[in-house]
């Protein structure tokens, strides 16, 4: 399955500027396997799309995007979570 998937210039410096976070090098490659089969998606306002999925036992990655036109997918911003901590937590009760 293929997709295309663009990053804002946000994204993109996070590529840049955060590649380890909690240790963590988050990759393009990971940024899209959590779009493609998230273990947990939610729509936001505005068409955003939350999607988390477990990367290790300790941490999720969090990655909000949107289709756009032609099914193109936008990734707006990513980020490393604490499994269990108060943002998870918060995620999960807006199901």
């Amino acid at each position: 399955f293929f997709m295309k998937v663009v990053y804002t210039y946000h994204a993109k410096n996070k590529f840049a500027n955060e590649k380890y976070v909690f240790d963590l090098k988050i990759t393009k490659t990971l940024v899209q396997k959590t779009i493609l089969n998230p273990d947990y998606e939610n729509r936001t306002r505005g068409e955003k799309v939350t999607a988390l999925v477990q990367i290790d036992p300790a941490h999720l990655l969090l990655v909000v995007y949107k289709r756009i036109s032609g099914g193109i997918i936008k990734v707006i911003t990513f980020y490393p979570i604490r499994s269990g901590g108060k943002y998870e937590s918060k995620i999960l009760q807006e199901r």
